[in-house]
C-alpha cells in the first residue's frame, strides 16, 4: 500500500503503525523500516487476485509459492 499526502509528514513510530495495521488487518509482522517506508505482512489475511486467493501469512512464511 502506498499512501500519498499533499503535505510532507514525519514517519510515525513503529508501535503506532503496528497498532493501526493490526486494527485493520489482524496480527501483522513488521519486517522493514526505511526513512520513507515501512513493511508489514498480515499473518492471516486473504488477498484476492484474478488468478486465485493467497493467504499472505502462508506466502511470507514460504508455505505457499
Amino acid at each position: 500500500m502506498h499512501l500519498l499526502f499533499e503535505e510532507k509528514c514525519e514517519m510515525p513510530q513503529q508501535s503506532v503503525m503496528n497498532e493501526i495495521m493490526e486494527k485493520h488487518l489482524g496480527k501483522t509482522e513488521y519486517f522493514s523500516c526505511y526513512k520513507l517506508s515501512a513493511g508489514f505482512i498480515p499473518e492471516n489475511y486473504i488477498a484476492h487476485f484474478k488468478d486465485g486467493d493467497v493467504n499472505t501469512g502462508e506466502y511470507a512464511a514460504g508455505k505457499r509459492e
